[in-house]
C-alpha cells in the first residue's frame, strides 16, 4: 500500500511538472516594446510653462513678479498671473492663469509694455490694464 501511494504521489508530481512545461511553451511571451509618448513637462497645470523669452520651461511660482487679480482697483481672490522680463526689460512675458502660453509685450516709447488691448504699467510695482481698466497688479 505504501508503495502504491508513493508511486501515485511521484506520478502526480511528474505529470504536474510536465503540464507546467507545456503551459509555459504553449503561451508565447509577449515582449512588445512600445515607445512611451513624451509627456510635456511644461504643462501649465503642473505650475510650469514654456517661456519664449528664456527659451525653456519655467516654474511660474519662482518668477519674481506675481500679479494678483484686481476689481475696481482693489485686490480680489483669484489665480495670479506671472510676469517675466528679458535682460534689457524691452520685452515682458505674461502668463495668465489657465492659459498654457505666455503673451509677449513690447516696450513702447512711453515706457510701458503693450500687447493688443493690454498695457503693462510700472507703477507701485506693476499694473496690467485691459482696455484702460486695471485687471492685475502686484510686485
Amino acid at each position: 500500500m505504501k508503495k502504491t501511494i508513493l508511486f501515485l504521489l511521484i506520478s502526480i508530481a511528474f505529470i504536474g511538472c510536465k503540464n507546467a512545461d507545456k503551459k509555459e511553451q504553449s503561451t508565447p511571451i509577449e515582449t512588445e516594446i512600445t515607445e512611451k509618448p513624451k509627456v510635456d513637462t511644461c504643462l501649465f497645470v503642473n505650475g510650469r510653462s514654456y517661456s519664449n523669452i528664456q527659451q525653456k520651461c519655467v516654474e511660474l511660482d519662482s518668477l519674481p513678479v506675481k500679479l494678483n487679480p484686481l476689481k475696481d482697483g482693489m485686490m480680489v481672490k483669484g489665480s495670479p498671473a506671472y510676469l517675466l522680463f528679458d535682460e534689457t526689460k524691452s520685452k515682458a512675458e505674461l502668463f495668465f492663469p489657465e492659459n498654457d502660453k505666455g503673451i509677449i509685450f513690447e516696450k513702447s516709447n512711453t515706457g510701458n509694455w503693450t500687447h493688443n488691448k493690454y498695457i503693462l504699467i510700472a507703477w507701485k510695482g506693476y499694473v496690467l490694464k485691459q482696455n484702460d481698466t486695471p485687471i492685475y497688479g502686484g510686485q
